[in-house]
């Protein structure tokens, strides 16, 4: 049993021996998890247990959850050949899962640009802090799909 704190609450995780096992290394204290699993009423304690079904790093739950990396360029950035200094960024987080992607604007038009399969990243807290340095802190987010409320996912 773990217990997550995110110090505004507590809550008890089961993690049987096979999850348990699988994660292991990631099972730290003060390390930040994100637990996916099946929510249930204790009867020992009144409150709420989670059963753990699959247990994520932040880095992982990035790759997993989100669409992609999106690095936003403008044109004054362009000049300066962030181009090149992006790819020397990237280069030592390649061959991850997460796709990234370049939204360039100017005055005349926007796009937003795929970069190819070899240039995936692992997008850890160090990539992100050195494209935000190269990018600016607005310049470099994660994308994640919107969740549809209930009133957007019920039938008409």
């Amino acid at each position: 049993i773990l217990t997550l704190d995110d110090r505004t609450a507590r809550m008890d995780v089961t993690v049987f021996s096979e999850v348990f096992e699988s994660n292991q290394q990631q099972i730290v204290s003060d390390r930040v998890l994100i637990v996916s699993g099946k929510l249930g009423l204790d009867s020992f304690t009144g409150g709420y247990r989670v059963t753990a079904e699959t247990i994520y790093s932040v880095e992982q739950a990035r790759c997993h959850f989100g669409r992609g990396l999106v690095i936003a360029l403008n044109p004054s950035q362009n000049q300066q050949g962030i181009v090149q200094n992006l790819a020397h960024v990237l280069a030592p987080f390649k061959n991850g899962a997460c796709p990234v992607w370049v939204a360039y604007h100017n005055q005349k038009a926007k796009a937003t640009i795929p970069l190819g399969d070899e240039w995936q990243v692992n997008p850890s807290d160090e990539l992100l802090h050195r494209l935000r340095d190269l990018a600016g802190e607005q310049g470099v987010w994660m994308d994640y799909p919107k969740a549809k409320s209930s009133l957007e996912a019920a039938p008409a």
